[in-house]
Formats: C-alpha cells, structure tokens, sequence
C-alpha cells in the first residue's frame, strides 16, 4: 500500500485518522510476527 498515494489527497481530519489506524494496524501485525518467530 502506498500510504502517500492513499493520503494524498485527504484532508487533514481524515489522514490523521488514517495514519492512527494504520498505527495500529501495522502494531498488530508486527505483535503477530513476533509471536510466530517465538514458537
């Protein structure tokens, strides 16, 4: 996904709220491979 391409030509409420997500989206994802690596 290119976040730049996807935000672009967003207002400001709406890629603040965009990146927050995807904050978090990519967090979880990261919290997953971890736990993969782990077992």
């Amino acid at each position: 996904v290119d976040i730049l391409a996807v935000t672009g030509n967003m207002d400001e409420e709406h890629r603040t709220w965009f990146c927050a997500r995807y904050a978090w989206y990519c967090q979880q994802m990261m919290q997953a491979r971890e736990l993969e690596l782990e077992h």
